[in-house]
This record gives C-alpha cells, sequence and structure tokens, in this order.
C-alpha cells in the first residue's frame, strides 16, 4: 500500500495486475479518493532528523486544506479508535518538530488509515494538538537521555 501511495504522490503512477498486488493496491485507492483537500504535495518518504537527538522518513509531507502537514499512512487490519493511536501523535509531532527544524513550519499532522476492508479513516491533529503532542515528545526524549546517562 505505502509503495502505490508513494507512486501516487509523486506523480509516477504504479500498476501491478498481479493478484498479490490487487488489496495493497485497493487500499491505496481508498485513501487517494478521501484525499479531496490536497493541494501540493512536497515530498514522500522525506528524511527528517533533529540534531543528534532522532531521525526517521515521513510517509508525506504535503499541503492540505490550505495548510502545511505531515501525513502518515497507515494499514491496519480493523478500525482505530484514537485513543488506540496515541504512539501515532507522538509520531507525526517528532516528524512535525524535525521538520520545521529542518525546513520550515508545519501547523497540521495527518494519520490515514485503511483496512483490509477497505474501511477508511483520517485523524486530524490541529495546531494546538500538534503543539501539545511535541511538548509531550521533547519530554519523552529528555526522560529517555537521562535515562541511559
Amino acid at each position: 500500500m505505502h509503495y502505490v501511495l508513494e507512486q501516487y504522490m509523486s506523480g509516477q503512477g504504479y500498476l501491478n495486475l498481479s493478484d498479490d498486488g490487487s488489496l495493497p493496491r485497493m487500499m491505496a485507492h481508498t485513501i487517494i479518493e478521501n484525499l479531496d483537500k490536497l493541494s501540493e504535495v512536497y515530498g514522500t518518504e522525506i528524511n527528517l532528523a533533529y540534531d543528534d537527538r532522532w531521525a526517521g522518513s515521513t510517509d508525506l509531507v504535503c499541503v492540505y486544506d490550505g495548510k502545511p502537514t505531515i501525513a502518515d499512512f497507515k494499514q491496519s487490519n480493523r478500525p482505530k479508535r484514537e485513543e488506540w493511536i496515541e504512539d501515532y501523535f507522538y509520531q507525526i509531532a517528532a516528524y512535525s518538530l524535525a521538520h520545521k527544524k529542518q525546513y520550515g513550519e508545519i501547523t497540521q499532522g495527518m494519520i490515514l488509515v485503511c483496512t483490509k476492508d477497505l474501511v477508511f479513516q483520517k485523524f486530524m491533529m490541529n495546531e494546538e494538538m500538534l503543539s501539545e503532542y511535541e511538548e509531550k515528545w521533547f519530554a519523552k526524549v529528555e526522560d529517555y537521555h537521562k535515562g541511559i546517562k
């Protein structure tokens, strides 16, 4: 699913007609069909780092609903509840902080989930929620570094 989405977002397209490729392709297209407010793609699989503290690759940096956005694609066996995905919020916050340090402001986060039954879910992090999780992420990182000293 991720590869199909990366190819779509980068404008390259992707075609896999094999049986093995059909479910990931359908899941990717389910997500794509729900991106009506996506107006610009800055990049996919963007490597981000915050000094020597953490690093990772975000699935998508884009403009969504007029706002600079970090987005992450998730596939799941069943629908998610918001209280189950707090780790995803931390992940978006970490990417957002690294992106701000390297490239510039991010004002929202977006987690896009598709289940194997093609149920789509979108979890948005507005600027206030993103800021809250960025602060919590910094606290977690500080606690980690204190623990390894």
